[in-house]
């Protein structure tokens, strides 16, 4: 029994503990439902939805009311059923009560077409007189609902019609905290949005080729590094004369510098002191994205480009 000094709890405080209770129950539902939706076949999924849901809300129920008395949307607004005046809080018959009717009532409800067949096969009772009485059990559960929601709203006690049944009475686990509101969610919900926002607004203006070809250069520049690309430079023709430049079919000096792969459309860098060669697209798309563009070996920057010429052996 609790005492004079509990807090009965407030009524859009225990409102908001079964919008809590029913997002939970959604969110579980949906991440089972993506985690198996690539799954082939499908249709077990859906065949098992009711079993699925049962499961879920008996998890729920053993480590929610079970285990502390309380829903996890209670814990989360500072309720509870039992009051810290009552010891030793809620019996262990009500709580079985509380799981059966929440989990095993919910499932019957969503199975009830095939219970009524079952039904039909091993009782003497015709058809359709089981479903007149499922739908007269069903249309008189909805009015008392009704009629509990419009007495909580005049009480504030019972926001359910199984709490009613039950005698749970929702209390305040600390009433000093009971009208304290924390902002720190929306806080950092807020913060994100913002951040998203700004970032939206500032990759467009960054130009990433840029910073990427920066980096490599810097790279290049390190003696330690330098001595990786060393295959390079002795490969690179001994001539920089304004003429196209003379390339050895099958020598080292086919590969491009950029992609490191043998040169496609072969071309070297006009009067910029560079002697590597490049694949035509490579060093047009960078030259396009970043008119600043250096070659990633040697770290001269690339004015223009120019076609190679290559020499075919004859042996």
């Amino acid at each position: 029994v609790p005492a004079s000094g509990d807090t009965a709890a407030l009524r859009v405080v225990q409102l908001d503990a079964s919008e809590l209770d029913q997002e939970l129950i959604s969110m579980l539902q949906q991440e089972i439902a993506s985690a198996f939706r690539h799954f082939e076949p499908g249709w077990w999924l859906a065949r098992l939805r009711p079993e699925i849901n049962a499961l879920l809300r008996a998890l729920i129920w053993r480590h929610s009311v079970y285990a502390t008395g309380s829903t996890f949307g209670q814990e989360m607004l500072n309720l509870t059923y039992s009051p810290a005046s009552a010891k030793p809080g809620m019996s262990l018959m009500v709580k079985y009560l509380y799981g059966a009717v929440s989990v095993l009532g919910l499932w019957f409800a969503e199975r009830q077409t095939l219970l009524l067949n079952a039904a039909v096969g091993i009782f003497p009772v015709p058809a359709d007189k089981l479903q007149q009485a499922i739908r007269l059990l069903a249309a008189v559960a909805r009015v008392a609902s009704v009629l509990n929601i419009l007495v909580f709203l005049q009480q504030g006690q019972y926001s359910t019609l199984l709490e009613r049944i039950l005698g749970l009475r929702t209390y305040f686990v600390r009433p000093d905290l009971r009208r304290q509101v924390g902002f720190d969610f929306l806080n950092r919900e807020l913060l994100w949005h913002t951040f998203g926002e700004f970032l939206l607004f500032l990759l467009p203006l960054i130009n990433v080729h840029r910073l990427k070809n920066a980096f490599k250069s810097a790279m290049a520049s390190i003696p330690l590094l330098r001595r990786v690309f060393r295959d390079w430079a002795l490969s690179a023709p001994s001539s920089s004369s304004s003429g196209p430049a003379v390339l050895d079919a099958g020598a080292a000096a086919a590969r491009c510098a950029i992609c490191e792969n043998l040169a496609t459309c072969p071309c070297t860098a006009s009067a910029t002191g560079c002697l590597h060669f490049f694949c035509h697209y490579c060093i047009s798309a960078n030259l396009k994205a970043d008119e600043f563009y250096s070659c990633p070996v040697c770290g001269c920057q690339l004015a223009g480009v120019r076609t190679a010429v290559v020499r075919m052996d004859p042996s």
